[in-house]
């Protein structure tokens, strides 16, 4: 009887930092990148993600190319072929292909080298930088939720000075967590794109939790069919 308690908190934590992480998650999937849908906006994050990999594994670049005013160059991007965007993403190559020409149309994305970029031209476009800073605000939300209520572990000392501006790099990392959490339910929708649809769906059956203090939570009723 004694372990009833501490285990119906354990799980009842879990679930709260569930039921925030899921509101971040589609509060950031309903801001989307510019004036994309959802499916051209996940494939831009995916080819964005691809081209700066080499970059986000240097820390100089990453504060160089961290600032709103500073995207990087297209001839530090590294392109990635459509086949490889299709299969990360579970999508058949015509349906990649598809979507990718339409954005090149709109110069959300460029040919170059024989594979595909997201040109610095866009990343720095109002609607873009808009976008980010919509989700820069969003994260900064759910980082004081988690905080105010003492569900986050302890950080480790940041790396950057405070008054750096690191919003597009924190921008990056959202992405970033956007894609691992789509291909956490791939399984079950098929492709990324699917996913978003099927974790909005799951968003409006589920009933929160509500917080009731520093680490406390008192249940919401179960989810059950809309009215």
């Amino acid at each position: 009887m004694s372990y009833v308690a501490p285990q119906l908190a354990s799980i009842l934590r879990e679930r709260v930092i569930g039921d925030l992480s899921l509101d971040f998650l589609m509060d950031v999937a309903s801001v989307g990148i510019a004036d994309l849908d959802s499916s051209d906006a996940l494939l831009v994050m995916a080819i964005n993600q691809a081209n700066i990999l080499p970059l986000t594994r240097d820390p100089a670049a990453r504060r160089r190319y961290g600032d709103l005013a500073s995207p990087a160059p297209d001839a530090e991007r590294t392109p990635i072929s459509i086949s490889a965007i299709a299969e990360s993403l579970g999508l058949p190559f015509e349906t990649a292909r598809r979507h990718i020409h339409g954005l090149i149309a709109r110069g959300a994305c460029a040919i170059e080298n024989s594979g595909v970029i997201v040109p610095s031209s866009f990343l720095g476009s109002p609607a873009y930088l808009a976008s980010v800073m919509q989700v820069y605000a969003r994260m900064r939300t759910f980082y004081e939720d988690l905080t105010a209520y003492d569900l986050l572990a302890p950080l480790p000392d940041p790396v950057f000075a405070p008054q750096e501006d690191l919003m597009r790099g924190a921008a990056r990392l959202v992405s970033d967590y956007l894609l691992r959490m789509a291909a956490g339910v791939v399984r079950v929708s098929g492709d990324r794109l699917s996913a978003l649809a099927l974790l909005g769906a799951v968003a409006e059956g589920v009933e929160p939790p509500t917080l009731t203090g520093t680490g406390q939570v008192k249940p919401g009723p179960p989810a059950g069919p809309a009215g």
